[in-house]
């Protein structure tokens, strides 16, 4: 997918950019009350020609993610994530110094809920 996008100039790539990306993902139910998914995530970004950068940088981002969801009991499942990101932005000193980032959590959501009575 390629398409302009407008940015503002705040901390960042400044002016038109071009985007490419694509996405991908899976989930597999092994059992009714187990499932397991993975997706992976690319995008490459370009600056068009601007006064600041004559030569204009090429950034990427690259991600994957895997989860496995569990129903621990009927009103109760949980859910585990584990995501690795991958990030080039040359022109942004906080995340050329560091580019990788892992992620975990664990999700276990519960609803409350009571009947309504007259």
């Amino acid at each position: 997918m390629r398409q302009p996008i407008i940015t503002p100039s705040l901390h960042g790539l400044i002016g038109a950019i071009h985007s490419n990306g694509a996405d991908a993902s899976v989930r597999w139910q092994r059992a009714r009350a187990r499932n397991a998914g993975a997706a992976v995530k690319v995008r490459d970004l370009q600056e068009s020609d601007s006064v600041l950068f004559p030569v204009s940088p090429r950034t990427h981002t690259v991600s994957g993610t895997v989860s496995v969801q569990r129903q621990v009991s009927e009103p109760l499942p949980a859910e585990l994530v584990y995501t690795r990101l991958h990030q080039s932005y040359n022109v942004i000193a906080e995340i050329s110094e560091a580019p990788d980032t892992n992620r975990e959590f664990i999700s276990v959501p519960y609803q409350f809920a009571r009947q309504r009575g007259r």
